[in-house]
């Protein structure tokens, strides 16, 4: 399979649906951040075929929480994108490659502290 190949399951209609590769890119990227908890537009993902499947590598900072290390938080941010962002981008993912760049603050309003310091005036 080809990138943005896809094909549809017992359809009797001939033709055939593809999926760009720029929406695929979109929807691993929008999963990988929902985990990592840091907006899609922080979050590069590439895809790439392996044999008929796709290879996907994300990069992304990930927020900083409570919940677990780093190394466990891009862990469950790879399986995600391989379960969720395939099933949602309907294709077979063959590996899931996350690379955590930076780490974010949790919260932008509490870095800012409760006056609103930091604020840029409008």
């Amino acid at each position: 399979m080809t990138p943005g190949a896809v094909t549809a399951g017992d359809a009797d209609i001939p033709g055939r649906v593809s999926v760009a590769e720029r929406a695929l890119r979109a929807v691993f990227a929008a999963v990988a951040a929902e985990h990592l908890g840091v907006r899609p537009r922080d979050v590069k993902a590439t895809v790439a075929d392996e044999r008929g499947r796709l290879a996907v590598a994300v990069t992304a900072p990930a927020r900083r929480s409570g919940c677990g290390s780093l190394a466990e938080r891009g862990g469950a941010a790879r399986d995600a994108v391989r379960a969720d962002g395939a099933r949602i981008a309907g294709v077979e993912v063959a590996s899931v490659s996350v690379r955590i760049t930076g780490v974010a603050a949790a919260d932008r309003s509490a870095a800012r502290g409760a006056t609103g310091e930091g604020r840029r005036a409008r």
